[in-house]
């Protein structure tokens, strides 16, 4: 938004955005509300489910990192790269990055959605977190339930590394 002045003369595309903006602020408002009411509860169970069975030590693998990692005391392996940026590297490289991650930092705890564990698919990007079924069945053989299963496509998984 700094640089809209530079790029925008016209004060025809100032008045469609501030028409823009006063008609759709409240609608997306309601929409962001709503979406950040359910992710805190998500976010807030798996956070204390890790709080709780890690007693605040170890490490956690994840992509939702903000409040699950400030709630459960952990340090944090993030999918997005904000504090490990050898994760997108890796990502870019293909296939199988979800596994060669995992076996290079050993996390404690790992935190996915059901998608990546059921169909093998990451939130982001486009590569495969597992290079096979077999591969994914390997590493996760290796990690233990924390809690109950997810009942929704929604809520988060958290797994335990087996002694």
């Amino acid at each position: 938004a700094a640089g809209l002045p530079l790029v925008l003369r016209s004060r025809l595309v100032w008045g469609a955005l501030a028409v823009y903006v006063l008609s759709d602020a409240p609608y997306l408002s309601i929409l962001y509300v709503g979406r950040n009411q359910v992710e805190v509860r998500l976010f807030r169970t798996a956070a204390e489910s890790l709080r709780d069975a890690s007693g605040g030590h170890g490490s956690v693998f994840l992509e939702p990192m903000g409040h699950i990692g400030y709630v459960s005391g952990l340090t944090v392996i993030d999918e997005v790269g904000l504090v490990a940026p050898e994760v997108p590297k890796r990502r870019r490289e293909g296939a199988g990055w979800y596994t060669d991650i995992v076996r290079a930092r050993r996390p404690d705890f790992l935190v996915v959605r059901p998608a990546l564990v059921d169909r093998n698919l990451a939130l982001a990007g486009v590569a495969t977190p597992f290079r096979s079924l077999a591969e994914r069945d390997s590493l996760l053989a290796g990690y233990a339930l924390v809690g109950e299963p997810p009942r929704t496509a929604d809520e988060l998984v958290v797994l335990r590394r087996r002694p």
